[in-house]
């Protein structure tokens, strides 16, 4: 709360703002390419050569915790939410999958949709960093066997991160 200082209706207002706000918001902050800029006092880092070290540092957090809670919830769906959660992971397995392969093999850090490598906006091109890679590969054997387990098929041929 209070972490932005926009004017009238930029703020939240309690009994007054609207969910529309909060998913523009959402969709304005986060879901780009270069999220990092976003967080208060780093925007005036855009496109330094230590903001892109930073920026991608973040993303690659970003993708890694992403890929925990995706564990997370195949381990221990809400209750309630099991089918749900078992029929997203079966649609979006192989994209998840795809995506891991990518960026073990070195695509640039929110490049890819669909796990296809995508023209990136970013000035200068980071390759992920070693240990990222390395973080992704380890979690591809768990990702397999949960999204089997719900119901995904062919997700065997991505075992060949290791």
């Amino acid at each position: 709360m209070d972490t932005w200082t926009g004017n009238g209706t930029e703020k939240w207002l309690p009994g007054k703002s609207t969910m529309l706000q909060v998913l523009v918001s959402i969709q304005a902050l986060i879901l780009n390419t270069n999220p990092f800029y976003n967080e208060p006092g780093h925007e005036e880092m855009s496109n330094s050569p230590e903001g892109l070290k930073q920026s991608n540092k973040y993303s690659e957090h970003v993708f890694i915790m992403s890929l925990k809670t995706m564990m997370y919830t195949l381990r221990r769906p809400s209750k309630n939410f099991e089918d749900l959660v078992a029929g997203h992971f079966r649609v979006y397995a192989h994209d998840i999958l795809a995506s891991c392969n990518a960026y073990v093999g070195g695509a640039q850090i929110g490049s890819l949709v669909k796990g296809k490598p995508q023209e990136s906006k970013m000035v200068t091109k980071i390759s992920p960093s070693p240990t990222f890679k390395a973080d992704v590969a380890k979690m591809v054997n768990g990702l397999i066997s949960n999204f089997t387990r719900y119901g995904a098929k062919d997700c065997e041929k991505y075992r060949s991160l290791q």
